[in-house]
């Protein structure tokens, strides 16, 4: 129980292999593609053009996997290595980033705003 809150089962970044990063890249991006377009349908009825653009963002991860996985193809074969985040030391977890304070995403605790001018997001509490 212990090894969960002091990371001693994780690896570190700097002893993955050229083929684990890759697919760390590659389950990334999924994840974070899952990540959008569930923004995108818990925000579709009242926000449906900031719905829309976590579709775009969405599609967008999407296209970098499938580069990702050609990459993977070319260089290692078919068989990708399971590596995601919660596997490595000092990760980003992106749980701790779409459910804060352990609310589903169902009802999301906080205000998505964005100005696709100035490239910024910001989120903040409701």
């Amino acid at each position: 129980m212990l090894s969960r809150f002091m990371n001693f089962n994780k690896r570190s970044f700097n002893n993955l292999s050229q083929q684990e990063i890759l697919a760390l890249a590659i389950s990334n991006e999924e994840d974070d593609g899952r990540i959008y377009q569930s923004f995108a349908e818990n925000l579709r009825e009242d926000y449906p053009d900031t719905a829309n653009m976590f579709v775009e963002m969405a599609e967008e991860e999407n296209e970098h996997r499938r580069w990702l996985i050609d990459l993977h193809r070319e260089k290692y074969g078919e068989i990708i290595p399971l590596v995601r985040r919660e596997h490595i030391r000092g990760f980003f977890n992106a749980k701790g980033f779409y459910q804060p304070f352990g609310f589903a995403i169902e009802k999301p605790p906080y205000m998505f705003a964005a100005d696709q001018g100035d490239n910024f997001a910001v989120f903040f509490p409701v």
